[in-house]
């Protein structure tokens, strides 16, 4: 039988593990701004709107690290968790294990054939869901990925190669943090400190609440990170209004 289609259902034109390497160009040139997506292209790499560069914008958003409006895209809040937490954090962890498996496609291969061969999964995208054959394959190999992905974190192991680094991270410097109460819960064997800033503008005060087993440098530059980009929203919220 001959299928009169040409073209393949939607499917993300890059795997997981490449996705997270594109929301990081994006979060280093535009952190929290909406950007028109003639400056989404440039941000991601590309040279300008071009087929590969629509294509890569496209699998963003259906992994759900962009969101798409009318004025532009912006990095997701599942993308704000992935380029904010170290791989081992909860909040990184359940990010990647969503966007792992949001497109559709994907969704679907992983809840009707969890341990099925490439070949069973092929005749079932091209006989039941109308792919051809060159789509089905790119769909299972970037299938793969996030199917390897989600059985390491199910393991509860650290996926490989999906660290996403920034090498523009940050740096805070501690010793200049006025820090007036520092405790060890001994009884819970957490490390608490309390960080209040001194007054920032009238009427506020900032305090910041560090729990966990060991607070190091590392986890202080994540903290930088973020509230650089509650800064960007808060800026953006102002001009918008």
């Amino acid at each position: 039988m001959v299928r009169s289609m040409t073209r393949s259902p939607k499917y993300p034109y890059i795997n997981i593990k490449d996705a997270l390497g594109y929301i990081e160009k994006f979060y280093k040139k535009e952190k929290m701004s909406v950007a028109a997506r003639d400056v989404a292209f440039l941000a991601l790499g590309y040279s300008g709107k071009t087929g590969p560069a629509t294509r890569t914008l496209s699998a963003l958003i259906q992994f759900g690290l962009l969101t798409s409006s009318s004025q532009g895209v912006k990095l997701s809040e599942r993308a704000i968790a992935l380029v904010t937490y170290s791989p081992e954090k909860t909040e990184y962890r359940r990010a990647l294990q969503e966007a792992a498996l949001l497109p559709p496609v994907f969704r679907e291969i992983y809840e009707k054939f969890p341990e099925a061969s490439d070949e069973n999964i092929k005749y079932y995208l091209t006989a039941e869901k109308q792919f051809i054959d060159e789509a089905a394959d790119k769909v299972i190999k970037a299938y793969r990925v996030s199917r390897a992905i989600i059985k390491g974190l199910k393991s509860n192991t650290e996926p490989q190669n999906v660290q996403v680094k920034s090498d523009n991270e940050p740096e805070i410097d501690a010793g200049n943090v006025p820090v007036s109460d520092q405790n060890q819960c001994n009884s819970q064997k957490k490390n608490f400190e309390t960080i209040r800033l001194p007054l920032l503008s009238r009427g506020l005060v900032a305090e910041i609440n560090l729990i966990g087993d060991t607070i190091t440098s590392k986890d202080l530059e994540h903290l930088a990170k973020y509230i650089e980009l509650i800064k960007e929203s808060y800026t953006q919220t102002n001009e918008d209004s």
